[in-house]
């Protein structure tokens, strides 16, 4: 793949902690993608659908509307049903793990996030 053709494909990152949306942002953007940030649930919902991202960054707790509930709704809309979705959270039990993989998502990886092992995560879910 061109690094241009890498240019056009965009990551949703959700996440309620400014300092932590940020850092991912940043790790995002060096190796070459787009970002689009959201804060809470409701907002990545009509992030998805307006952006349709490649892939969704996805915290679990968020304000208004759960990580787990976003990552249903993903997965059950046909037309977003084919994005990939990244899961981190704090919250690393089993049970966690399991709900998110239930609803559909990609990946799972629990907070903190050391920076190497995202950025080779992000890259293996976008085929690069």
């Amino acid at each position: 793949m061109k690094h241009a053709d890498k240019k056009e494909k965009t990551v949703l990152i959700v996440e309620d902690d400014e300092a932590t949306i940020r850092l991912l942002e940043i790790y995002v953007r060096s190796i070459g993608y787009k970002t689009v940030l959201a804060h809470d649930g409701n907002t990545a919902i009509e992030m998805v659908k307006l952006h349709k991202p490649a892939l969704v960054v996805l915290d679990l707790m968020l304000p208004e509307v759960h990580g787990i509930a976003v990552c249903h709704q993903i997965k059950n809309d046909p037309r977003t049903k084919n994005t990939k979705v990244l899961v981190v959270s704090v919250k690393n039990f089993p049970a966690d793990q399991k709900q998110a993989a239930e609803v559909g998502a990609d990946v799972f990886m629990s907070k903190p996030l050391e920076k190497e092992e995202f950025i080779q995560t992000v890259r293996k879910v976008m085929k690069d």
